[in-house]
């Protein structure tokens, strides 16, 4: 049994070696074939070029925004700590790379003016066409199938393609030991790619910043709008004591006379 084993499992260097010279001509031409498509496909490539910014978010503190109005609040009846929950904000910073995958920004980013490395000014939208697309574009898909309205973003099948084709050139992520947004762009022009990075740096900065304001100004018209109840029923009960008061000294004076 051990000896047929060998006998299956074993090699005969000769034989493959005579097999091999005997179809030389065909191993040589197809691999002169592989390696001229290589080199044929290599310059077909586009060169692209890697731009990488980052972001530190500027940590929150773990109590509410409206801490500094506690006092104020107590007064008014109303509970800071229950009202802002556990305080942690509704966008967290593991959050923020994902506004950079959304619709609007891309919208955005296509009215974007930049300046390749030829010195040319155009809008992003035109430099994706040209330099990326390289103008093949089927007219079919620019045909705009819903109309435009303020309760949704509605696009073309074709916005559609590009914006699908740059969520994978224009990336965001979250380091969470440092705390560090990394944003990367990959495009054909490097001053292009650099001008893509900054932007997306700014439109998330202004994200946040916008988003902390509204949220700061809700809370404080919330407290406001509080206060102003907790004064109406303050006034309330003053009156209602002082008529109590003055029935009371009626009676009084009433029982006196008596």
């Amino acid at each position: 049994m051990e000896e047929q084993k060998e006998d299956i499992f074993s090699i005969d260097i000769k034989a493959f070696f005579k097999i091999l010279w005997k179809e030389k001509w065909w191993i040589l031409l197809i691999t002169l074939l592989i390696g001229l498509f290589g080199v044929y496909y290599s310059f077909q490539l586009k060169e692209e070029f890697t731009s990488t910014g980052k972001i530190l978010p500027e940590a929150q503190s773990k109590g509410s925004s409206l801490g500094q109005f506690a006092g104020l609040a107590s007064l008014a009846g109303v509970d800071i700590g229950s009202m802002a929950g556990s305080g942690v904000d509704a966008v967290r910073p593991d959050l923020y790379p994902d506004v950079l995958k959304s619709t609007p920004f891309f919208l955005d980013l296509f009215k974007l003016k930049v300046r390749t490395k030829e010195n040319k000014e155009l809008l992003f939208k035109d430099f994706y066409d040209k330099y990326i697309l390289d103008g093949e574009i089927n007219e079919k898909n620019l045909k705009q199938n819903f109309p435009q309205s303020d309760k949704y973003v509605a696009v073309n099948y074709q916005t559609e393609l590009n914006i699908k084709d740059l969520k994978d050139r224009l990336s965001g992520a979250y380091d969470k030991k440092t705390g560090i947004i990394s944003i990367t762009t990959k495009l054909p022009d490097p001053v292009v790619a650099t001008l893509v990075t900054r932007f997306s740096m700014d439109y998330l900065t202004n994200y946040v910043i916008t988003y902390r304001t509204e949220k700061a100004k809700q809370d404080l018209q919330f407290l406001a709008d509080r206060l102003d109840a907790a004064k109406g029923r303050f006034y309330s009960n003053q009156e209602r004591k002082l008529e109590y008061s003055d029935q009371f000294q009626l009676q009084e004076g009433i029982l006196k006379q008596k």
